[in-house]
């Protein structure tokens, strides 16, 4: 699937809670770091979550270990996370998606 533009600022739909914004922006360079060390590529962070205890992400790039990076990104985040693989979301899906989600 082709790579989104990446957004120099995290700007997420209205509807997702300001808790999660905060959280998502405080500690990203944290979400950054476990991507890169996990070589994934085009992770997105997928609102409108509006608990802070439990987020979801899509990964245009599989990573080896999607349980030690699951893993690896809970303990960035402190928090429970979902991934979900982009290759696996129907290409009508992901359009619609595309406009959903905010590139990390």
């Amino acid at each position: 699937m082709p790579a989104a533009p990446r957004r120099s600022t995290l700007a997420a739909p209205a509807r997702a809670g300001a808790g999660v914004h905060h959280l998502i922006d405080a500690r990203h360079e944290a979400i950054l770091g476990v991507a890169r060390q996990h070589h994934v590529a085009g992770l997105r962070w997928w609102p409108p979550t509006v608990s802070p205890s439990w987020l979801d992400f899509v990964v245009e790039d599989v990573p080896d270990s999607l349980p030690a990076f699951r893993s690896d990104l809970e303990a960035a985040l402190g928090c429970r996370i979902a991934v979900y693989l982009a290759e696996q979301i129907p290409q009508e899906a992901w359009g619609r998606l595309l406009v959903e989600t905010v590139a990390l």
